[in-house]
């Protein structure tokens, strides 16, 4: 049980939310943040995305009080992070709001505080606020200032179905030059792709510990992980694949994506969120990405990922980094929001397993995707 934090200061309280207060977070979160906001009127979402582990009865957001009032809140997504083949406490930051106002006493710095100086050996978050980087650098903390993307250009009739002139006017020639060939002769592999069930989920668990973990850093990406974030998600429906060794029998590789309709356009976008496989799988994973992108008519499809290695089978198979392109993509899309594009993230280790947060993640094999964190949710 988590005990609260008594403040010498004039009697502020930090501790985690009950659930019967979840309407005055949301309300929070309306006043604070963003009128309207998914969280601030989808209290099933927040539920699963801050479910305390072990504890219904509370959130895992940390609230600041001087007395009854509400002064500051700090979501904190709980996980297990991979540091190669080593699972360790880990968690996200998000819903970070402490309103600055008479009296405040430096409130969001407290709820900062109060997450760090808990028992983690990671702590990160993507989509932060730039005015908050001089707090995460002062805390040794990596800053990307923008996480690669990759994009793969649909047809230019999808294409102007959402960018409308844009697509004509700012990149059609460099849209065009990008845009995959069609492939339909017959590739020869041993490699299939699997659908999730118990089968296939007993073999992927096999592969992660015995392949995937010891050469990852990253989110504990086991089954009982993926079941949560794709499987059970509670208003995004995910296409979860696992490649599959038809002489082996072994999982070789993941991919999960959805296929998202643009609100008040007919024009659909396609987002990988999990790519994991190289040489002869990746190749496959790429392929049905590509081919799921063409039935569905999609105008783009997009990976985030912090490292550039796990994207080469799909630049193999047409996808380009975003800045490539020439043409701005939007990222958010219910409804389309032409001010959000890039993703930024920071990183931290705790001591004990980085003397320097700033060179730890500097590697290849540091895989963060946008489904981490809470940046892959309706707007």
């Amino acid at each position: 049980m988590v005990e609260a934090i008594l403040s010498t200061d004039n009697g502020l309280v930090i501790d985690y939310c009950p659930v019967n207060r979840i309407p005055e977070i949301q309300g929070f979160i309306n006043d604070h943040w963003r009128q309207g906001h998914i969280l601030s009127r989808d209290s099933e979402l927040l539920r699963w995305q801050y479910a305390f582990p072990g504890d219904m009865t509370k959130l895992s957001i940390l609230t600041s009080r001087e007395g009854d009032a509400l002064t500051g809140i700090l979501g904190l997504i709980p996980f297990r992070f991979c540091q190669r083949g080593k699972s360790l406490p880990a968690c996200w930051l998000a819903l970070w709001m402490a309103p600055q106002g008479k009296g405040n006493k430096l409130t969001g710095l407290r709820l900062f505080q109060r997450a760090l100086a808990q028992d983690r050996s990671f702590v990160g978050s993507l989509g932060v606020n730039e005015d908050t980087y001089p707090v995460y650098e002062a805390l040794g903390f990596d800053i990307r200032k923008s996480i690669p993307r990759w994009v793969l250009p649909g047809s230019s009739e999808h294409a102007k179905s959402l960018f409308g002139d844009q697509a004509i006017v700012d990149g059609s020639a460099t849209w065009r030059k990008h845009q995959p060939e069609s492939d339909q002769s017959p590739i020869r592999s041993t490699i299939n792709l699997i659908e999730w069930n118990a089968e296939s989920v007993e073999r992927w668990d096999s592969a992660w510990n015995e392949y995937f973990a010891p050469r990852l850093m990253g989110p504990w990406r086991d089954s009982g992980y993926l079941r949560w974030r794709y499987i059970d998600h509670p208003r995004f429906k995910y296409v979860v694949r696992f490649a599959k060794d038809s002489v082996s029998g072994a999982v070789s590789g993941l991919l999960v994506y959805r296929v998202e309709t643009v609100r008040d356009h007919e024009a659909k976008v396609l987002r990988i969120l999990e790519f994991l496989g190289s040489g002869p799988t990746g190749t496959e994973l790429a392929r049905a990405v590509v081919q799921a992108a063409e039935s569905e008519g999609v105008a783009f499809s997009d990976f985030y990922c912090t490292s550039t290695s796990f994207a080469a089978p799909l630049e193999e198979a047409g996808f380009v980094l975003e800045e490539e392109l020439g043409v701005s993509i939007p990222s958010r899309f219910q409804p389309l929001d032409w001010q959000s594009t890039s993703l930024n993230g920071t990183f931290w280790a705790s001591p004990e397993v980085a003397e320097d947060s700033r060179s730890f993640f500097q590697t290849s094999d540091f895989y963060v995707t946008r489904a981490d964190c809470d940046q892959d949710r309706p707007n």
